[in-house]
């Protein structure tokens, strides 16, 4: 998004001492011996697997949420965490005036099929422009609000309008 600005590779990290970057390798994937299963093993090792780092990632001693994009990937999340918190998992997704770009209704029939509340802010997004950090970090802060007053019990409902042109 911005000139200059660059993401690490996957398990490093980066210290700036004063006068020069260095980046750390903390964390590289390790290949075992393949082993022989069958596709049903498989599957039942995958779905162990992912329920079992869903569930890990729900202890908290505040309210949890997912973020549904319309996708397998934040569905699948979604439902490992219902099969946990059930009725008490809330869920949310953003949504965008541009029909074309906008999987707010998926999500939503998502969190509906899965008896999980939902909660869908929409953005009126009119960019001419990169919007800047400061822009950014406005409307950021704009739709966290109303997401923690979601999460924590209140019924927000976020609608906003992101009109950047210069």
């Amino acid at each position: 998004i911005y000139r200059e600005v660059h993401t690490l590779q996957a398990g490093h990290w980066m210290r700036f001492d004063g006068q020069a970057l260095k980046m750390h390798r903390y964390w590289q994937l390790a290949f075992g011996p393949k082993r022989v299963i069958s596709y049903d093993q498989a599957q039942q090792e995958v779905r162990g697997l992912i329920a079992d780092a869903v569930r890990l990632r729900l202890r908290s001693d505040v309210p949890l949420g997912v973020f549904l994009s319309g996708g397998m990937d934040s569905s699948v999340v979604a439902y490992e965490a219902a099969q946990v918190l059930g009725s008490k998992l809330k869920t949310f997704a953003v949504g965008v005036d541009d029909k074309a770009l906008d999987e707010s209704g998926v999500a939503a029939r998502t969190a509906r099929d899965l008896g999980v509340g939902h909660q869908v802010p929409v953005f009126s997004m009119h960019w001419n422009e990169v919007p800047g950090p400061d822009q950014v970090e406005h409307h950021l802060q704009l739709f966290l609000t109303g997401m923690a007053v979601y999460m924590n019990g209140g019924d927000a409902v976020v609608k906003h309008s992101c009109s950047l042109a210069h």
